[in-house]
Formats: structure tokens, C-alpha cells, sequence
């Protein structure tokens, strides 16, 4: 009887720690495709910024600023994937504000200032697959917005 028992227990515990480690990899994977939105992002951003520079008539400036508003909403949104840390260099230096609670990143200047409803809550609260799932949304419309940028670039001949 103590056999059963003890293999009972030796089974209950191995299927506990699949079930953390299962978790912890859907968690890595949320947190590649944060990282490839945030590339992604930088990549829109200097795009912008070279386009607003390269043409300053008024219109030209009035669409691209509309972009500019959508895109710093869309910084805003970014969900921090609970246990993970960025793990990602940009080739400069990141502002880290330490003792504060929170995981701020400074990517170009572009302060990923997060939402302002506790985002780390927000996270923590969701299952591994809804973090990802909120994470692979959260590309979605920084493609979304490079993919409008580039018809308005081709619209225009640029």
C-alpha cells in the first residue's frame, strides 16, 4: 500500500512540474514575440521619424503625426509577461528605474511606459496561453501599422 502511495505521489509531483515547465515555455515564447514586436516597433519609429524629416509639407506632417499618436498608444499597451525579463540588447542603453516595481525600457528614447492600470497585475492574472495570446495581438498591430505606413509611403511615390 505504501508502493501505490508513494507512486501515486511520484506521479502527482512529475505531472505538477510538466505543468510548470509547459507553462514557463508558452511564457518564453510570449516573451520572443514581445521581443520581435519591440524590434518591430523600433524599426516603424525610426521609419516615421525619417519620413516626417524627409518631407515637412503640412499634410505629409499631419498623416505621419496621426501615425505617431497610433503608435505611441500601441507603446502603451505593451504587457510585461510575468517572471520574464528582457533578455535583448538594442545597442544602448536601457533606463531601468530600480526599487519601483515596475520594468520600464527605454528602446530609442521611446519609453515603453506600459499602461497605467498596473500592467504587472494585469499579467499576473492571466493564464501563460492568454499572455502570449495578448502578445502575438500586440504584434498584430505594430505590423498592422507598418503595413498602413508603407501603402501611405507608396501612395506618395517615397
Amino acid at each position: 500500500m505504501k508502493l501505490k502511495y508513494l507512486l501515486g505521489s511520484l506521479v502527482f509531483v512529475l505531472i505538477l512540474c510538466q505543468c510548470k515547465s509547459g507553462s514557463n515555455t508558452v511564457l518564453k515564447e510570449a516573451l520572443t514575440i514581445q521581443d520581435e514586436a519591440i524590434h518591430l516597433g523600433m524599426a516603424f519609429s525610426k521609419e516615421l521619424d525619417s519620413l516626417m524629416i524627409s518631407d515637412t509639407s503640412k499634410a505629409n506632417l499631419t498623416k505621419l503625426g496621426n501615425f505617431k499618436i497610433q503608435f505611441k498608444h500601441w507603446e502603451k499597451e505593451m504587457i510585461p509577461i510575468p517572471g520574464m525579463k528582457h533578455d535583448h540588447d538594442h545597442g544602448h542603453d536601457s533606463a531601468h528605474h530600480e526599487g519601483d516595481g515596475h520594468d520600464h525600457h527605454d528602446h530609442e528614447g521611446h519609453n515603453h511606459g506600459h499602461v497605467h492600470a498596473n500592467p504587472e497585475e494585469i499579467s499576473a492574472q492571466l493564464t501563460p496561453e492568454e499572455n502570449k495570446e495578448m502578445q502575438m495581438d500586440w504584434k498584430l498591430r505594430i505590423e498592422n501599422m507598418a503595413k498602413d505606413l508603407a501603402a501611405y509611403k507608396a501612395s506618395k511615390g517615397n
